[in-house]
């Protein structure tokens, strides 16, 4: 789904270069948390239904307590998030990274790796008595996706509820991009076309441009940032465009995260249109601190630097969601240095002339990793929609909680933030 929006000459600019960015900080809603017994933890909503689209259903995947995937649900009922069901565990060996996107109103997908290599992807069914259930999955052989290191690279994007795009690294630590069809209640994802290779790499993520286009933000032994552009059509997954910064990735935590978008823009005068697609990757830089980077993608996948803003901060793992009217959300943790406790940081960064951030305290644990996911709109009171996301913190008493004595807690949290309305369009 994109979406139109239309704007005079004058704020066509700043669609280009921000997302129509409002001066104002997220607002925190409500949330919920389960138990974690490991690092591996992923979030994923339904894609809403109704006029405004927001979404119904919150999923989160983390490693249960014998280390095998676990899946919750919970529904959103815009007053709370309100468990359903009972969590799925889905059994197996422990895994070593999950990723989850959405599908369709009542359906997500995870995708995970296993100790043993064995990239898996199941298709869940959310709501109902159950809360949530597995649809179909397939699995790999071992040794297929690179289980080793704190951070293993795995990610997911949707293109539609039939299509997605998983991108994880090989036992030789290669980037592997592979387009998958899904959503077949009678059949586990198959392969759709011929896979990429990427290069080697430390760490990945991947967003959805549109219905044929994703982009990765991904990591290289020399702390590169490398920012790709890859097609998709009946072949399988092609490279466009690449654009490498030098040196400025941090090695150690979840450093790299992207978001992604398209929005329809319609001028009033002089009566000209134009499709904008735009990214933003805030990343955990070589000092540790937080920096923020945001792209301009042209139809045929070239790739420009629009602003590139060090925000400050020291960071332990960022995430990132792109709201309706592509406006881009970055999110961080951080070690607070007052009374022990721990933050998050939600907001748009250098792109307003008010600092829009918020913070969550009160975690006395350590972050582990943040996440984030967005969860469709509603209408406002005034030209503009109340855009909503859920972001996931990973806390713990240690460094990537693994025994069942030691869990961490994964805390969800609801976002509002307005974005300029528009008419959503198919």
């Amino acid at each position: 789904m994109s979406k139109f929006i239309f704007v005079t000459p004058v704020i066509a600019g700043l669609a280009l270069a921000s997302g129509m960015v409002q001066a104002t900080s997220p607002q925190p809603l409500y949330g919920a948390s389960v138990k974690a017994y490991g690092g591996a933890v992923a979030v994923a909503t339904t894609s809403g239904t109704g006029n405004f689209k927001r979404a119904g259903y919150v999923v989160a995947a983390i490693s249960g307590s014998t280390g095998a995937l676990e899946v919750t649900a919970w529904q959103d009922t815009t007053k709370e998030l309100s468990p359903i069901g009972s969590p799925y565990n889905a059994g197996g060996d422990p895994i070593a990274a999950v990723a989850a996107a959405d599908l369709d109103a009542t359906h997500v997908i995870t995708t995970d790796v296993d100790e043993n290599g064995v990239l898996h992807l199941k298709t869940w069914t959310v709501g109902g008595k159950a809360g949530i259930a597995l649809a179909n999955d397939y699995h790999s052989a071992p040794n297929t996706a690179n289980p080793l290191g704190s951070s293993p690279a795995l990610g997911v994007a949707a293109l539609s509820a039939t299509q997605i795009v998983v991108a994880y690294t090989n036992f030789n630590v290669q980037l592997v991009l592979q387009a998958w069809t899904v959503g077949d209640s009678s059949a586990a994802p198959v392969p759709a076309g011929a896979s990429a290779n990427g290069g080697a790499v430390n760490k990945v993520a991947i967003a959805a441009l549109d219905s044929q286009t994703v982009i990765t933000a991904s990591s290289d032994a020399n702390n590169d940032l490398v920012i790709t552009t890859w097609g998709i059509d009946s072949s399988g997954v092609h490279m466009q465009d690449q654009y490498t910064k030098s040196n400025i990735v941090d090695a150690m935590y979840s450093s790299v995260a992207i978001a992604a978008g398209s929005v329809y823009v319609i001028e009033m005068l002089p009566g000209q249109s134009y499709t904008s697609r735009t990214a933003v990757t805030p990343i955990v830089n070589n000092s540790g601190d937080i920096q923020v980077l945001y792209w301009q993608i042209s139809t045929s996948g070239k790739i420009s630097l629009t602003a590139d803003e060090p925000a400050g901060g020291f960071a332990l793992g960022t995430a990132a969601c792109m709201l309706p009217t592509s406006v881009p959300m970055s999110v961080y943790g951080d070690l607070g240095l007052v009374d022990n406790d721990s933050f998050i940081h939600v907001g748009v960064y250098g792109l307003t002339e008010e600092a829009t951030l918020s913070a969550i305290d009160g975690y006395s644990d350590a972050i582990d990793g943040v996440t984030a996911a967005v969860a469709g709109e509603s209408a406002g009171l005034t030209p503009l929609d109340n855009a909503y996301f859920v972001t996931g913190t990973l806390t713990s008493t240690k460094f990537l909680p693994a025994e069942p004595s030691s869990p961490g807690t994964f805390e969800l949290q609801m976002w509002s933030y307005p974005v300029p309305g528009g008419t959503s369009v198919e």
